[in-house]
């Protein structure tokens, strides 16, 4: 799940979802991502 100020993006499997997480995460600098697979960075501030 990518959130942003504007919406939130629930990637779905096998739906083409990586190509508009690439893009959204790209165009949308204050985006943050949830969910699996956590990076090390949201894992650690989210203790």
């Amino acid at each position: 799940m990518i959130v942003t100020k504007r919406f939130v993006f629930i990637h779905l499997h096998k739906t083409g979802g990586q190509s508009l997480s690439d893009i959204i995460q790209h165009c949308f600098p204050d985006h943050e991502t949830i969910g699996y697979p956590l990076s090390p960075f949201c894992a650690a501030s989210r203790t």
